[in-house]
């Protein structure tokens, strides 16, 4: 092994040690009063996604997990962080509350390289997304409009049976009445 790799590892691994020293320590209590408790078993990449597949459904484990953590706690789906509450106490608090918190959507950059948060579904809460909001509402999803636009709609349904259709009738060999594919 030559010189030039053991000097890169030995650069790589001092650069991390160093910013694990000058990282400024967290506090107990300013740790626990932020975040909600979260299961143990997160993947780097997936997160809790591997807990949540298996034979029990979803609403199960998400139940087991509740009995173990409480009414709240999060979870790491992918990269993303979400909140799991379970009770209606604490969900009425969320939606009256703290209405305005949750009501954002997470900062992603593309949202922000893709016409600078002005894409009504990436945009982020406040009176730009209200006034959208409004525009969209009164606009384009009204009775006459959506009757009006009821024919691409009829089309599209129609073409997705049909390619739905033909991907299921290239490789089924039916045997009797049942076909297998």
């Amino acid at each position: 092994m030559g010189l030039l790799p053991v000097v890169g590892l030995l650069a790589v691994l001092g650069h991390f040690s160093f910013r694990r020293i000058k990282q400024p320590k967290k506090t107990e209590t300013t740790e626990t009063l932020t975040r909600a408790p979260e299961p143990d078993g997160a993947l780097p990449l997936i997160g809790h996604l591997h807990l949540l597949g298996g034979e029990a459904p979803v609403a199960r484990i998400l139940g087991a997990m509740v009995d173990k953590h409480g009414p709240i706690f999060s979870l790491r789906l992918g990269s993303h962080q979400a909140l799991v509450v379970s009770s209606w106490e604490f969900v009425k608090e969320c939606f009256t509350t703290n209405d305005t918190i949750f009501a954002s959507r997470p900062s992603m950059a593309v949202s922000k390289y893709f016409y600078d948060h002005a894409v009504f579904a990436l945009a982020p809460y406040g009176p730009y997304w209200r006034d959208v909001r409004k525009i969209v509402t009164l606009e384009l999803l009204t009775n006459s409009r959506l009757e009006k636009l009821s024919h691409v709609r009829e089309s599209e349904v129609d073409s997705s049976i049909r390619d739905l259709h033909l991907l299921c009738m290239k490789n089924v060999n039916c045997v009797g009445m049942y076909c297998v594919e």
